[in-house]
Formats: structure tokens, sequence, C-alpha cells
């Protein structure tokens, strides 16, 4: 039975028994079928194929997407559409070109089935709902029912009225921890759309009291801790950050130390398992997840600290360019692991994210100049592999290129690194990071070749070789543009130069 608030007069007689379901007229369901015999939507692939992918699901796929459980798919008759959803899923973690083409068909055919309103139980068409927001079919700069945002609304809008954002739901469920995991999945997706794309939240603290996730609510063992919980604690400063952007919450001095206090209690608590490096400072094996969860904690340092000042052209601290050659250090580790395939379509505004800080901060050698272009060749050899899946990954190697193309045109008219006149009251985030430098970038000096890491009191940490901050020159002449700005230029809109002018190359990267 839907969900009422006891609030609304609509609440009065909601003990009353659900209405019966209406089958339909005789004439829909003619068309239905129809429709089913011309797509073959409810067909499944064939067995092997069908084991392949999900399995394929749960080992690349389920610690970041918890929504589904083995037993959903190995009942006496499992949810087809569920099935469906798992095999998009992990037809996106498969190396074969091929693979490419059998993504499409499987979004098509969910698609095909969520519209026939195939399937009854909500709960089954909630998880694949939120599978389908693994797949970014066209660029994400469309207005368009097919995408993540189309698909995570429906899924948040399907949670909401199915009472998931209210804890007595979950009371009077036989499985509470599915239903807790699917929430908060839900919750931090909506936080990372929301900050990619400077949207409002639509899951705000305030409108849900769900018990924070405990391991007992996995139902899938693993060798390694669950994710969710840590990706979750992250998203918390992300949530902060995209009401910052949003004018809804001020950046001054405590928010600032608040957000920068929550990055150190994150990695300084993090599970053994998630860690990068063990206690003695050697590498723990790789774990593609692991690198998933850095790369946002590097992505949440740079968005903090370019959201100073937003009103004015953002400024690019030390910290910012050291978190970027941290974060194309770990897609590095994945693109020689041929993990790339595998990463997940909210990877292309990370790669954005990095992308800025290497191309806007003032150059300081020859030295910098190529490190610099190493890290932007690594990021391009990612997105190049990603957007065979995600139109939206294209759409942000044509940013990068245009961005780098209006900074040597800064160069050439001599106005780069002329730095914005800013007030140190407007800078909380910049001093809040430079304070505990030390602290968020703690890791051993073989992390990253091109940080300068050292030794202070006695942990290997990362020092800021430059305190001042540099100004991000205009990408147009006259334009005052903030970071938001420069993530949603329409690039298809201007005239875009022969991408090989730029050395916009996405060739295999030479792994040494």
């Amino acid at each position: 039975m839907a969900f009422v608030s006891p609030s609304t007069v609509m609440s009065y007689d909601a003990s009353r028994q659900q209405s019966p379901t209406v089958d339909g007229h005789p004439q829909s369901l003619g068309l239905k079928a129809a429709i089913l015999e011309l797509t073959k939507a409810h067909v499944l692939p064939r067995p092997a194929l069908l084991g392949a992918l999900t399995d394929a699901y749960f080992k690349h796929i389920h610690p970041l997407y918890p929504v589904v459980e083995e037993d959903d798919l190995n009942g006496p008759e499992p949810s087809v559409i569920l099935q469906q959803a798992v095999c998009l899923a992990g037809s996106l973690a498969l190396h074969d070109p091929g693979s490419v083409k059998l993504c499409h068909s499987q979004y098509e055919k969910v698609k095909t089935l969520i519209y026939l309103n195939f399937e009854d139980d909500t709960l089954a068409l909630l998880k694949t709902l939120c599978l389908m927001t693994c797949y970014s079919v066209v660029s994400t700069d469309q207005v368009t029912f097919d995408g993540p945002w189309h698909w995570l609304g429906m899924a948040i809008r399907l949670a909401l009225q199915m009472g998931l954002h209210q804890s007595s739901t979950h009371e009077r469920h036989t499985n509470p921890g599915c239903l807790r995991r699917i929430f908060w999945h839900l919750v931090n997706s909506d936080r990372l759309a929301a900050c990619c794309w400077g949207r409002p939240l639509t899951l705000r603290p305030q409108d849900y009291d769900i018990a924070p996730l405990d391991t007992k609510d996995f139902s899938v063992i693993a060798t390694e801790p669950p994710v969710l919980p840590e990706a979750l604690r992250l998203s918390d400063t992300i949530a902060m950050i995209v009401e910052i952007n949003n004018g809804q919450s001020p950046l001054n001095q405590d928010t600032a130390a608040a957000i920068v206090e929550r990055l150190y209690n994150w990695l300084q608590n993090l599970p053994q398992g998630l860690q990068l490096y063990d206690s003695s400072g050697k590498r723990r094996p790789f774990y593609r997840p692991v690198c998933d969860l850095h790369i946002i904690y590097f992505v949440i340092i740079i968005l903090l600290q370019l959201a100073d000042k937003k009103a004015r052209r953002s400024c690019i601290a030390a910290s910012s360019l050291t978190a970027s050659h941290c974060i194309a250090r770990l897609y590095e580790e994945i693109h020689c692991r041929e993990e790339t395939a595998r990463l997940l379509q909210i990877h292309g505004f990370f790669c954005m994210v990095a992308a800025v800080p290497l191309i806007c901060s003032p150059r300081q050698s020859q030295e910098d100049d190529l490190a610099r272009d190493e890290a932007l060749s690594i990021i391009r050899q990612v997105l190049g592999r990603m957007k065979a899946r995600f139109g939206g990954s294209d759409l942000v190697l044509r940013k990068i290129s245009r961005l780098e193309h209006d900074m040597k045109k800064e160069n050439e008219h001599g106005t780069h690194g002329q730095a914005s006149t800013v007030e140190e009251d407007s800078m909380w985030a910049t001093f809040s990071i430079r304070d505990r430098l030390d602290e968020l970038f703690s890791f051993p000096a073989s992390f990253c070749r091109h940080v300068d890491f050292s030794d202070v009191e006695g942990m290997n940490c990362a020092r800021q070789v430059r305190t001042e901050t540099e100004g991000i020159p205009e990408p147009f002449p006259g334009d005052d543009l903030n970071f938001a700005d420069i993530l949603i230029m329409d690039y298809n809109l201007l005239e875009m130069p022969d991408n090989e002018a730029f050395g916009f190359s996405t060739g295999d990267l030479h792994c040494t």
C-alpha cells in the first residue's frame, strides 16, 4: 500500500484494505503482448551469458550499488525485469567491445518493461530503477528521459511512495536491511548528482528518519568491508558543499573547518580493508572500490577549496593541484589494470573536477608542465575509454579541450596568472585546508611522484609548496565565470577545433 502521511486528510480511513488492482482493458493487454512479442524485452539472455553477467554485477558493480541480493535472483520465479537490469549493470563491467551493443540492448529491454508496467512487485521495480542509473546512454547535457538523472528521480519518487523515508516502514518489513541499503544508496546518488549539476537535493536530512547503515544490513558475504557506508560519510560533506554552492548555507570559518574535520575523520577511521596503505606504509592489494572512494575524497578537497568566493572568479590553491595529481595517480592504477571499463558514469564529473586545477593553475617550471601534461593525458585516456558507454564522458572531453584552449589563449595575451583581488575573510575553505594539509594528505611518499611528500613529525605527508592562491583566468574575455559555470558550459554550441591540435588522443596509456 502506498505511503500516506498522517498529516494529510488523505490519511483518513487509511487502514482500509488496498483497492483491487485493475488488469486493464483487453485491448491494452493485447497491445502490451504485441509490444513484448516485437521487442522480446521479457526474453532473458541465454543461460551462460545470464550467469556471466550476474557474476559480473556482484563482483564489480555490487560494492557500489548494493541494491540486489543473490536471493532475489535464485528464487523459484525471480523477477524478469530485475534480472534484465542486473544483466545491464553486469554488461557495463565487460571488456569485450561488443558489450557496448549488449549494454544498449539490455537498457532498451528494461526501459520497455518499465513503461509497460510489466512488474507488479514494487520492491523489484525500485531495485531495477536504481540499477538503471548506472547507464548514461546520451550526453548528460541534453534534456532527456534517457539518463541517470531521470531514473534516479523515478527511483526516489517510488521510494517515497513506498514510505522508505520512514523508519516505521522498515520496522514492518521482513528484510529491513534491504530497505535501508536501497534508501541510503538513493541518498548517496542524490548528493552526487546534485553536486555534479548544481541542482537542489531531493532527499534532505529533515525529510527522513532512517537509521545509519550497519554491517548486518549487508547480506552478501565479502572479504572487504562494505563500501556504501564509507561513501555516505564522504557524501555528507558533498551535501554541505551543495548547499553552500546553492546559496542555502553560508561558507564561513566554522563551516569550512567542520567539512575539513569530517574529511580528516573519514581518512583516519577508514576500515583497514578500505585503506590504500597498511599501518607500515605498504600498499594494500588493488581493489577498485578503494580507489573510487579516495578519488571522491580528493574531489571533495578540490570542490571545497573552489567554493571560496562563489560570486567571483574562483582561485586555485596548491592543495587542489595536489589533489588533482593524486586523482590522476589513482586513475592511472585503474587504467593500467584494465579496470577503466568498469568505472560508472559519475567518474566523468570526477575527471572534470580533477582537470580544472591541472589546466588553470599557473605552471611553474618545465617539470611542472610535464607532470600536468601526464596527469591530463591519463584523465583523457580514462574518459576516452568510458565514452563508448557513457555519453557524458565525451562532453567532459570537449569541455577539457576547450578549457585548455582558452588557457593557452590567456597565456598568449599575457593575462594568465593575474590573481583576483580577494579578501582574506572570503578564503575560509582555502585556509582551513591549508592549516590541516599534513593530515589531509597523510600518504607515503611513493603514492604520487609528482607531489612533494616529506616526513613531518614522524608522519609521511604532503607539503604544500605554495600557500598563495592563483586566479583562474576567464575562459571567455569579459565573462566572470566560476567553477560551476565551467562545468555547465555547452561546448556543443561552440565551434570546436580539431582534437589532435590539443593532444586530444584516446589511445592506450603506456604503463610502466
